[in-house]
């Protein structure tokens, strides 16, 4: 276990650093390598610990390791720089002087201990926000006394880390096999994308997770619990369903996914209103029209097949219960673009498929780096990495789809957990 861990560790902190270089020096390109070849080796290195901890119990002294490593990933998530714009917004947005501001926001200037950076890389008005206002009111109350730049980044990376030790909880409540929690706790991926960039994806995720946890015993109220995750993310209303799908009868399921539906229209019309929902259309029509170029234009219809997969999973789960492998990787798709942390949202669905949950978290890491435009090595590659992993989702799918002999989800249940 010792040179595992250790091993996980120390391609953590290439991966720190590289994003460091990359970051100062804009030298994109051999970056890029070490950084694909260590997401490789990261994966390697995981499927090593699973494979050793699937064969025996673990011991205390691995357990050490394994909490050891992961409060090392942790120390390196904060002391490396910040590379992630995002990161600014999210404190322009807590900064700002009315919660209504960031649907709407004015010109605003911030000025002093380190918070022009957020002028710097958004200008004098942020974009309107298109993230719900459960997540708002929540970076509202943790930056509200944040008095540095710093400090407000510091803040959000110690959420994120509570979050994500909440969801490791919640594995271990869903009786997730302990090779597959270790390969969670000890992710790379996870920690880059959700602690050092921040992304708030990891809070939506644990909401539905626990929903998840809840749903088991009280269907309804873990259908409230997972729906808020929809205030935190739109998309993530229609994902609660992979928290009470399959617990009950069909019936019950569709009442339960109206429920979820219901928190987040109703909460983001209240709260968001109007210029959330302008936004929303705003940020999607942006994202699809920025070029018009044949391989972006192939790139659209690929992700919108995919995106058909990951609405007929999700219906086939309503309906059934049942929770197809091919199709776990294809609610990332759900989104107009593909970003790396957008895998998260594959995760509820993947939890539901216990044969199929260690390889989905060993395969993050590689996954993530190569679809990551931050590290591509040109522009046309990345669509080119992007359209190549849309066409083996849907080549897996047919291939499921033709090898069965019956419609998508026809094979029997998976039990849960």
């Amino acid at each position: 276990m010792a040179p595992r861990a250790c091993a996980i560790v120390f391609l953590f902190a290439i991966q720190a650093w590289v994003t460091d270089l990359t970051y100062r020096n804009g030298a994109r390109t051999p970056y890029s390598v070490v950084m694909i070849v260590t997401a490789l080796l990261q994966t390697l290195a995981l499927l090593s610990l699973y494979r050793s901890l699937s064969q025996v119990s673990p011991s205390r002294i691995a357990l050490i390791w394994i909490g050891s490593g992961a409060a090392a990933m942790t120390a390196l998530s904060f002391v490396t720089a910040n590379t992630n714009i995002d990161a600014s917004a999210y404190v322009g947005y807590g900064k700002l002087p009315r919660f209504s501001d960031a649907y709407d926001p004015p010109q605003h200037l911030f000025a002093g201990n380190g918070f022009q950076i957020i002028n710097v890389n958004w200008g004098s008005r942020l974009p309107p926000l298109d993230y719900g206002p459960l997540w708002l009111l929540l970076d509202r109350i943790l930056l509200s006394r944040a008095g540095t730049f710093a400090q407000a980044l510091l803040a959000l990376r110690a959420e994120n880390v509570v979050l994500f030790s909440a969801f490791l909880f919640c594995l271990w409540r869903l009786r997730v096999h302990r090779a597959t929690v270790a390969v969670v706790a000890l992710n790379p991926a996870l920690y880059y994308y959700y602690v050092i960039q921040v992304h708030n994806d990891v809070l939506a995720i644990l909401l539905v997770v626990v929903g998840m946890v809840i749903a088991e015993r009280r269907p309804w109220l873990g259908a409230i619990v997972a729906g808020g995750a929809g205030l935190v993310k739109v998309p993530f209303a229609a994902f609660a369903t992979f928290a009470f799908a399959g617990r009950r009868s069909a019936p019950l399921s569709l009442w339960l996914f109206a429920l979820a539906i219901g928190i987040t229209a109703l909460g983001s019309a209240l709260f968001g209103g109007w210029h959330y929902l302008h936004a929303m259309i705003g940020v999607g029509r942006f994202q699809l029209l920025q070029r018009a170029d044949t391989l972006h234009m192939l790139g659209i219809l690929l992700h919108l097949c995919v995106a058909v997969v990951a609405g007929a999973a999700t219906v086939v789960a309503l309906l059934t219960g049942r929770f197809i492998v091919p199709a776990a990787y294809s609610f990332c798709a759900v989104s107009t673009i593909l970003y790396p942390w957008y895998l998260g949202w594959c995760i509820p669905y993947a939890l539901r498929i216990p044969r199929f949950t260690g390889v989905f978290f060993i395969s993050l890491p590689i996954i993530m780096h190569i679809v990551d435009p931050h590290f591509s090595l040109s522009e046309t590659r990345a669509f080119a990495l992007v359209d190549l992993f849309f066409v083996l989702i849907l080549a897996f799918v047919v291939r499921h789809a033709w090898s069965t002999g019956r419609p998508l989800g026809s094979r029997g249940k998976v039990p849960a957990g």
